[in-house]
Order: structure tokens, then C-alpha cells, then sequence
């Protein structure tokens, strides 16, 4: 497959930096503030703009909701940034840096973020940190030193050692946790309950997916390591682009992954691939980094599907897609 259709992307083969600093203030997003200024690895700094942004959202914070100066004798341990409310960027960036700083787990508190993605991660929070944490929450907090791993410079930059640390960590307490969950070697994420990006003839799908041995499942109704133990056992994933596919973290090496992806138009393209035909490349990059199969199929977006409150409030990059049996019967054929 021709690799120029996806945005640029990196893997590294080394563990992010740890970073000290002392007398900052630390944002609701993760960001922290150096009086002093410097080099900050704390967000995406590669993203023309950012930075400023991100200074004038914490700025905007100071001044509605005020400064918390309880913990101007704490060192806290920061491992969040502005998008990691969502799942993809909680599993994929903030999980990798907190688990860098484990040997500080209990010594140190750890900076809960706001909002977790769900509510299995905030009681694993809790235990982790040995009763030592403190939640961000409105304005801006003033720490006396933090202790962070540099963020990556773009969502589609992975490390493979620190994400084999998050996939090994989860993975191990999963299997020591959860008893039946069965081994279902073929699997397929469904959207079906969700309220964006859905396949608008999944019940075709199902039915061909269903006679070629595949189990379907719909995250939402599992817990967080049951869907660890799911993707563990899988050796063949298919799945819409969505946060779901982000557990092909914990699938093993030569597992296989095909992602339904929108077809690309530039009028309808954002950010950094504004007013191209690239794809994002974010689980391409993350199957590459753990050593899978990765294949994709083009999909056509499907307007007449997609309700006008999604384009709305989402773009059409949210919206519904039609897959084609026949590509996805011949992408099959050619991975198992």
C-alpha cells in the first residue's frame, strides 16, 4: 500500500525523557507554566500555535475560576495533556508517562487530570498513588516542583519501548484479574450504539463477518480489562477508525489489524491535514510500534446516514461510512 496516503508519522526506539521543574503552575490541560520560561515537554509542541493557546487558555482559567496555592510545598507527578479526557490519547500518551514514573508512585503525588475517561481508571488512580494524589480543578495550581515525561511533539509520534511497558503493565494485570473472558481469536469492534462514525450497513457486514468465524463486540458494555484481555487473545481485528481500536495496544506481535477508514477529501480534512487527501495515521503508526499487521480499507462517507446534529456539532470526518463487502472479503483473503 502506497504509505504517502497517510500523514507523516514516527516511531522511536527510546524512552521520552524525564523532566524536573520547579515553581510552576500547572494548567487544568496539563500544561505547565515556567516562570522563567524554557524548553516544555509537557504538550504537543510540535503543533504551530499551540503552545500560545494553550498559555492563553491557562490564563483565561487564572482569572475565572483563580490561582491554588495549597500545594505550594508538593511535587507532584504530571502525566496528562489537553486531549487525554479522551481514550485514544489517555491509553496511547498520558498512560506511557505515567508509567515512567512509577518508580515514584507512593514517594510523590500523582496530578489526577479533571476528567478521566472513565471511572475504572480514577479508582486505579487512587490505589496506585498509596493515598497520595491531588486533583486538578478549576483555575490554575501552583506546585513547588513537578515531575513529568516529555509529551509526544504530535499525536502520531510513538515510543515502542514506553508503549510495550503500558501493553506489558495492563496486560499482566488483566490476566491476573480476570478469570472468563474468553479467547475469541477473530473479532470485530462495532459502533452501532454510538453517536458519530458509525457503519450505515453494518448489518451487512455482520453477516459476512459472522460466516468467517468473527465475535462481535461493543466496548462500551465491557470494562477496561476485559477489553485488555479481548485484544490480548485476538489474532485478527477489524474495526472502524474510532477510540476502540486504540487496545490493538495490547494485541501480540504478527496479530493482524484492518481499520474502515473514511476516503479522504480535502474539504473536509482538519488540523494538520487540512485541505489534503492524507489519512490520519495515528493506529497505523501505533500497529507499526507493536510490531502487527496493518491493513486499511477506504470507505465512502455516507451523508444521507449521518444525522444533521453530527455534522453540526462534528464535521463530516464524524460522520457515517458505507463499507464494501468485497474489499473487505479480498483484504481477508490477503491477511489470514
Amino acid at each position: 500500500m502506497d504509505e504517502k496516503v497517510f500523514e507523516n508519522y514516527s516511531i522511536v526506539n527510546r524512552k521520552r525523557n524525564i523532566c524536573k521543574k520547579t515553581n510552576v503552575f500547572v494548567g487544568r490541560a496539563g500544561y505547565v507554566i515556567e516562570l522563567k520560561g524554557g524548553k516544555n515537554g509537557s504538550y504537543h509542541s510540535e503543533y504551530n500555535g499551540l503552545k500560545k493557546e494553550l498559555f492563553k487558555l491557562s490564563l483565561c482559567h487564572a482569572i475565572r475560576y483563580g490561582v491554588d496555592f495549597k500545594n505550594h510545598n508538593v511535587s507532584g507527578l504530571i502525566f496528562h495533556n489537553p486531549w487525554s479526557s479522551g481514550y485514544y490519547h489517555w491509553l496511547i500518551e498520558a498512560m506511557p508517562r505515567l508509567l515512567a514514573l512509577k518508580d515514584e508512585w507512593g514517594r510523590y503525588p500523582i496530578v489526577i487530570p479533571p476528567k478521566v475517561p472513565n471511572t475504572w481508571f480514577k479508582k486505579w488512580l487512587t490505589d496506585i498513588s498509596c493515598g497520595r494524589y491531588v486533583e486538578l480543578k478549576s483555575g490554575i495550581t501552583f506546585f513547588k516542583e513537578v515531575i513529568y515525561q516529555d509529551n509526544p511533539g504530535k499525536m502520531s509520534q510513538h515510543s515502542t519501548p514506553d508503549l510495550k511497558v503500558v501493553s506489558d503493565y495492563f496486560s499482566s494485570l488483566a490476566l491476573r484479574q480476570i478469570k472468563h473472558a474468553g479467547n475469541f481469536q477473530k473479532i470485530y469492534i462495532s459502533r452501532k450504539n454510538a453517536g458519530h462514525r458509525k457503519i450505515s450497513n453494518e448489518d451487512e457486514v455482520e453477516i459476512f463477518l459472522k460466516r468467517v468465524g468473527f465475535e462481535f463486540f461493543q466496548l462500551e458494555n465491557m470494562n477496561f480489562l476485559e477489553q485488555v484481555l479481548v485484544f490480548f487473545n485476538a489474532k485478527c481485528v477489524v474495526s472502524i477508525h474510532g477510540a476502540g481500536l486504540s487496545n490493538i495496544l495490547f494485541m501480540r506481535p504478527g496479530a493482524k489489524v484492518i481499520e474502515l477508514i473514511q476516503q479522504p477529501d480535502p474539504k473536509l480534512t482538519w488540523g494538520s491535514r487540512r485541505g489534503t487527501y492524507l489519512l490520519n495515521p495515528c493506529f497505523k503508526s501505533l500497529a507499526e510500534s507493536r510490531s502487527l499487521d496493518y491493513k486499511y480499507i477506504l470507505c465512502e462517507y455516507d451523508e444521507d446516514s449521518t444525522p444533521l446534529g453530527v455534522l453540526n456539532k462534528h464535521g463530516a470526518l464524524h460522520g457515517n461510512i458505507k463499507v464494501s463487502v468485497n474489499s473487505l472479503k479480498r483484504t481477508l483473503i490477503e491477511v489470514i
